[in-house]
């Protein structure tokens, strides 16, 4: 092996990364670059990387790109030292990010060494909606925590009715409740969820379930309504399912409404 950079036959950068190592530099001896190993045809893949995927309900600390940058490089390299992620990431404030993440307890430093130490998911007792999970995509739990459901509920100040709907862990489905959510924290939204924001866009929450609901509350007398002028609140119950329009151009309720509770159920 060479450790050269044209003018030294071992580079200052190769004398101080084994110095913190504490071992002398293994010049001319036997061996490879890894990345040079990684393209040998004879090499089965055993194990998938950490990706972004596996983690929900990132933090502030955790959505930041830095964080999946080196949770990524951390999953592919061993006893890893300051010196070699400062390298690898070069334009990163590295010695501030780590100790939030150390303090965090995301990230262990043992005699100098970096390792991962998230909290991987090992088990659905106490799951909680919007709780910051990390969990492999490979893992048996990994589609039992996709199959989760649970229930959420919005209300507002200008009148009683509640919304009640169904959803999946990572908010995929198509409610208003996964939409605010979504929104709030600047998450990915879904093909439909983009649907729903080309309509409402950041709305206030309030102010969209205050039009919302007191449309929905108007089936307690009519089976069928009549907006005349196009109204996006309108617009947005036709796109979450709440209600449908029939062929006279009315509406319809599409869920159950529990006329004495004032609750609308999205299932």
């Amino acid at each position: 092996m060479k450790f050269g950079d044209g003018k030294q036959d071992i580079s200052d950068f190769w004398r101080e990364y084994y110095r913190e190592l504490g071992l002398p530099v293994p010049l001319n001896q036997a061996g490879t670059n890894p990345s040079q190993l990684a393209t040998s045809p004879l090499l089965e893949c055993k194990e998938r990387n950490l990706h972004d995927s596996d983690f929900f309900n990132p933090t502030r600390l955790t959505r930041q790109p830095f964080f999946g940058e080196l949770i990524r490089y951390l999953d592919q390299h061993d006893d890893v030292i300051l010196r070699e992620i400062k390298t690898q990431f070069p334009d990163v404030a590295v010695d501030k990010l780590m100790e939030e993440y150390i303090k965090a307890g995301l990230i262990l430093r043992e005699n100098k060494r970096y390792h991962l130490n998230l909290p991987m998911l090992e088990s659905l007792d106490s799951l909680e909606l919007d709780q910051e999970i990390f969990v492999r995509e490979d893992s048996p739990i990994y589609q039992a925590l996709l199959d989760q459901s649970f229930e959420t509920e919005l209300r507002n100040q200008t009148n009683a009715a509640i919304l009640v709907e169904k959803t999946d862990f990572a908010r995929t489905k198509m409610t208003l409740s996964n939409y605010f959510y979504k929104v709030k924290y600047q998450y990915p939204l879904t093909e439909k969820q983009q649907e729903l924001y080309d309509i409402l866009g950041d709305v206030n929450p309030e102010y969209a379930l205050k039009y919302m609901t007191t449309f929905l509350l108007k089936f307690l007398k009519k089976d069928q309504l009549m907006q005349k002028r196009r109204d996006i609140f309108v617009d947005s119950l036709v796109v979450l399912g709440y209600i449908v329009q029939n062929e006279d151009g009315k509406y319809e309720l599409a869920v159950d409404f529990d006329k004495e509770r004032l609750t609308f159920y999205l299932a």
